[in-house]
């Protein structure tokens, strides 16, 4: 990200967290200058979230209409959360109707989970021609439908979650032709992965017993549901942890890290391979795969590699990898540059 995106990134948010800081004052102060009603105007917020932050949007970013449609909608479901905190219950009249919109997302939401169960069933009881590799049959299947891929990596993404946490042991798995790398034992990735798998059951009657009776038995089930799907997929990453290698061939090598890692990067895009020690910083011109402790790999690509992620294509200029036998890899990806 450039120093100007960053700017206005920082810009955005400012204006954003300014403008509901002042809502929010305004109403808890009990003062609206417009305003010589007892309860106070709801519509000078819902202005702000339906028209002035999309238009602020617009005026700092200048997205396309599809991008600012989806940044409206994101904002608009923030604002009328945000709104449902900061609004006393005496000014809303509007407002739990739009509340009640939660209910339609979650419907479709439930909708979403629901297909991709029923697809991923699907492709596991059909035999694959492909060597048994699944997630090779899921991506293909979903290439079928002509969608865009960023959605499908996505989807896949989620379709990892439910096939590691429930299906892995009902299928023999494999991952294709190929140099395979395991990273589940570096600095105790599984092991730490199942530890905290543990903590989070022991706590999670406890937990939800004490919102249950000190706040309330909705809030109790809500959490106590969010925190259940949290659970599902730290399991089914520690499963794909074990289970999922980092595959390298002759023309690529396709990084599988966790449930959440698949990147592909083609060998020729490589510039060099060198060992690494620090710890790596979140940035967005390099991408990290390491879950616990400093990565000890570091890959360096060439001059505007655009490589696919969960959330588009982007650039990158390093990829940083914690895996079990580092000098293995290293030599063997330079091996292959080195013919290029």
């Amino acid at each position: 990200m450039t120093y100007r995106a960053k700017y206005k990134k920082a810009l955005f948010i400012l204006i954003t967290v300014f403008l509901f800081t002042v809502h929010y004052q305004l109403y808890s102060s009990g003062f609206y200058f417009f305003s010589s009603q007892q309860s106070l105007p709801e519509w000078p917020l819902l202005v702000d979230i339906l028209v002035t932050l999309p238009a602020l949007y617009w005026l700092i970013f200048k997205p396309p209409l599809k991008t600012l449609l989806i940044k409206s909608l994101i904002l608009f479901s923030a604002g009328i959360f945000i709104g449902s905190i900061i609004l006393p219950e005496a000014s809303k009249v509007t407002w739990p109707y739009l509340e009640s919109l939660r209910y339609l997302l979650l419907f479709g939401f439930i909708l979403i989970e629901i297909s991709l169960l029923i697809s991923l069933l699907h492709i596991i009881r059909v035999p694959t021609s492909i060597n048994n590799n699944i997630e090779s049959s899921m991506e293909n299947f979903l290439k079928k439908k002509n969608l865009s891929s960023t959605i499908i990596e996505l989807y896949l993404l989620e379709a990892r979650v439910w096939f590691y946490a429930f299906f892995a042991r009902q299928r023999t798995i494999h991952f294709g032709e190929g140099q395979h790398f395991s990273y589940a034992n570096y600095n105790g990735n599984a092991s730490n992965q199942q530890g905290f798998i543990f903590i989070i059951l022991f706590e999670l009657p406890i937990a939800h017993f004490i919102i249950h009776i000190a706040w309330s038995a909705t809030a109790a089930y809500w959490i106590t549901g969010l925190t259940i799907y949290g659970l599902i997929f730290m399991y089914a990453d520690y499963k794909a942890t074990l289970t999922r290698p980092i595959t390298l061939t002759k023309k690529e090598l396709h990084i599988r890290y966790g449930v959440w890692g698949n990147l592909r990067i083609p060998v020729n895009k490589i510039e060099s391979i060198q060992k690494h020690s620090l710890p790596v910083k979140r940035s967005k011109i390099h991408l990290r795969f390491c879950q616990f402790g400093s990565p000890n790999i570091c890959i360096i690509l060439k001059p505007n590699t655009e490589l696919q992620t969960a959330f588009g294509k982007s650039k990158k200029s390093k990829i940083y990898l914690g895996v079990d036998s580092p000098n293995e890899l290293l030599n063997k990806v330079a091996s292959l540059v080195s013919k290029i």
